[in-house]
């Protein structure tokens, strides 16, 4: 299969599934789908069914999971005839699958450079503000899941194009204990902001995740001869470790 064939083949299948799942699943359906799936139908990107349905579609695709979405949807609508996604497209959308390493590493750069931002320097008591420090967190995890890199302003800084997840096994399951991870100090804010819970312990809790974080990405940079982030409890320089100071528009 050369190139071409791949990308016909991604661009025949894609839009069929997502238009085969919006006709056939309403609102409520669809968030019950995700949550079987273990998403957030919440945390999908569109206002209406049919564009978080396409998000949904294109998550496991950048995972090489489609055939789990397929199987899902098969038993919750096994009337539907499925037959013509039952063989996904699995390679890179370059077509070119020998090229897959270096497609890795690709990848892991861009994963380095959303991670490389003021929320992973220095401990959380140097956070003065807990509110953009969220915002952070939850834009570096939307970076993971979609491959878009937004400001906090809402402003598109980059795409990574093509698929943003690794086809190693041991890589994907990492990836998806940093997922785990952030949303676990994403909580854990909504926690400090709210005053609820001891201050303290929330700190230490969120700086332990966060040196988690980026120990298992170094892990994973490593392997691929990229240079590691600091540890961010082991960051000594105070100099650019806030989130809440104005920084310059085509910064993350």
């Amino acid at each position: 299969m050369n190139a071409n064939d791949t990308k016909s083949s991604s661009n025949d299948y894609l839009p069929g599934l997502r238009d085969q799942i919006t006709s056939h699943f309403n609102k409520d359906e669809l968030a019950d789908l995700c949550f079987e799936l273990g998403l957030d139908y919440d945390r999908l990107s569109g206002d209406n069914t049919g564009a978080k349905t396409r998000e949904l579609v294109m998550h496991f695709y950048r995972r090489n999971r489609l055939g789990e979405l397929v199987e899902k949807c098969q038993k919750s609508r096994p009337n539907l005839d499925w037959s013509a996604y039952k063989t996904t497209p699995s390679e890179s959308p370059s077509g070119d699958s020998h090229q897959r390493p270096d497609l890795d590493r690709d990848l892991f750069e861009f994963f380095r450079m959303i991670f490389n931002r003021p929320a992973f320097r220095g401990p959380m008591m140097w956070q003065t503000d807990p509110k953009p420090f969220k915002s952070a967190i939850d834009l570096t995890l939307q970076a993971v899941n979609t491959g878009v890199v937004q400001n906090r302003h809402g402003i598109v800084l980059r795409k990574y194009e093509g698929m943003t997840w690794p086809a190693d096994k041991n890589l994907r399951s990492k990836m998806e204990e940093i997922q785990s991870r952030l949303h676990t100090v994403s909580m854990l804010i909504e926690k400090l902001i709210g005053g609820d819970a001891d201050r303290g312990e929330i700190l230490k809790a969120i700086d332990n995740e966060r040196d988690e974080i980026i120990k298992v990405l170094n892990g994973m940079l490593a392997r691929f001869d990229i240079p590691l982030l600091p540890i961010p409890t082991e960051v000594k320089d105070s100099t650019n470790v806030w989130e809440q100071f104005p920084r310059q528009e085509n910064s993350i």
